[in-house]
């Protein structure tokens, strides 16, 4: 008889053991399932934040350069351009910023 209440008593601790662990894995699933679409979500930013520099302040930089190369640019247009170039690459940079 005693022998058979022991066997129980061990028996709900090893269940309890098992459900706590349950619970753990469960937690952590959780938060692995966050963490993974918080990382998309910055690779998404980080991505839209390339693009828009690519398309906006280098094309501009290209620009330049070469209106530079084959023509004498006045200096307050270079400026003007160079302080759009500036003002665009501060604007997305500020977008990867957590």
């Amino acid at each position: 008889m005693l022998q058979a209440m022991l066997q129980g008593l061990f028996l709900l601790g090893a269940l309890a053991a098992i459900i706590h662990l349950l619970q753990k894995c469960w937690h952590l699933r959780l938060q692995l399932l966050a963490t993974q679409q918080e990382l998309q979500h910055q690779q998404q930013i980080i991505a839209q934040t390339s693009a828009n520099i690519h398309n906006g302040s280098l094309q501009l930089l290209t620009y330049l350069i070469r209106e530079v190369q084959t023509h004498e640019l006045p200096q307050q247009e270079m400026l003007k351009h160079l302080h759009s170039v500036y003002q665009d690459v501060l604007a997305n940079t500020q977008n990867l910023e957590p």
